[in-house]
């Protein structure tokens, strides 16, 4: 369980995971689906220590969509108590590692200090994988590469902002869009509540291990991992699978879509409380063995978790579940703040952190941080 923890002040909301230069609402610094926009906010930044995750604030919560439900139905009025469950055996995120990963540059943008470069590449489960590799300009840091998750719904362009970051730094990046954000899929609804969220959560996985090869391909031979909201969550699952990974920064993230979708009550929340009982249970049946709450105890990285107190979108109790479920020795961190993004004060300490680990000057960061966005998130 994580025994260290820091605590953070500030009120408001990021653009943390948002694309540059491009306003996107709902995937605003990683928003998921159940989220709500929240107005702009300059944070007011200190932080404090704390014992453990277990020392955070209740959440505040926000009521669940109306529907046009005239009265209740069966669906809506059962619960699903959680509950024990044996997880899928990781081999099922296992790909054919001896092909060479051979990656498309579909177009680039350069910016001051880096260039971003859209890529394709043959996903290990089949079919085209698509994403975003930043590439530093100049001399980049030998041997060094990060993995970047992003939130729902969005798509690569949602780690942006990270990217550019250390990309200015000297660090290679890459991240790669899931499968609902790729041609054919669909962004306004990336859950099926089918099957196909199991096949499609396990292409990620092994789609990102594929991306970790990338960065090897590049010269990279330690790598981190940085995820906000989804992100955050199949990072966990990723770190669990895949070893190579040394460090990981979990921003705003919980243990899985079941975890998300489920109340404490254990009631289905919109939009899957839309759907049958029958639905509902064979669903959840699906997803269950393959929550990443389930893989993420097996990870060698060093794991550095972030959430905040009051999230409308991952409740405490959630967050902390999911920080219980990781490797001994894993550190903590609660922004009191009633959002789910990361105040643009607070950028700093998860950065560094990453940077640390992989010998990134944590110096040179901030100065990336204040050369991109010199007015903070009002550059975006």
């Amino acid at each position: 369980m994580p025994v260290t923890g820091i605590r953070s002040r500030g009120k408001g909301c990021s653009r943390a995971g948002m694309t540059l230069g491009v306003v996107m609402v709902l995937a605003a610094c990683g928003s998921d689906v159940t989220s709500t926009p929240t107005t702009v906010v300059e944070p007011t930044a200190a932080t404090t220590t704390v014992a453990a995750a277990t020392d955070s604030q209740a959440p505040t919560t926000t009521s669940p969509p109306t529907t046009t439900s005239t009265s209740p139905t069966e669906t809506t009025m059962r619960t699903w108590p959680r509950e024990e469950v044996e997880r899928a055996d990781p081999s099922i995120f296992d790909y054919d590692p001896v092909r060479p990963v051979e990656y498309e540059v579909v177009s680039t943008h350069d910016f001051s200090g880096y260039e971003m470069q859209r890529i394709r590449f043959h996903s290990g489960v089949g079919g085209d994988a698509f994403g975003y590799l930043a590439l530093p300009v100049g001399e980049p840091i030998d041997g060094v590469g990060v993995l970047w998750g992003h939130g729902i719904p969005a798509d690569g362009q949602d780690s942006w902002v990270p990217m550019s970051i250390f990309a200015c730094a000297g660090v290679t990046s890459i991240v790669v869009d899931a499968p609902y954000a790729r041609p054919g899929g669909n962004m306004g609804e990336p859950f099926a509540f089918t099957d196909q969220d199991r096949e499609e959560q396990i292409q990620l996985v092994v789609d990102m291990r594929r991306a970790v090869d990338i960065l090897a391909d590049l010269g990279a031979e330690r790598y981190g991992f940085g995820g906000i909201s989804y992100g955050a969550s199949i990072g966990g699952q990723l770190i669990g699978v895949d070893h190579r990974i040394e460090a990981a920064v979990l921003l705003l993230g919980d243990g899985g879509v079941v975890e998300r979708f489920f109340d404490e009550e254990g009631l289905p929340g919109w939009p899957l409380s839309q759907r049958s009982v029958e639905e509902i249970d064979a669903w959840r049946e699906a997803m269950l063995p393959i929550e990443p709450s389930l893989y993420i105890g097996d990870s060698p990285a060093e794991i550095f978790f972030m959430n905040a107190t009051g999230d409308p979108v991952i409740p405490a109790a959630e967050a902390e579940r999911y920080q219980a479920s990781g490797p001994p020795g894993s550190e903590v961190n609660w922004m009191e703040i009633d959002a789910h993004d990361i105040p643009f004060a607070d950028m700093t300490i998860h950065d560094r952190w990453l940077g640390d680990r992989l010998g990134v000057d944590g110096d040179r960061l901030d100065d990336c941080l204040n050369e991109i966005f010199p007015n903070g998130w009002d550059d975006l």
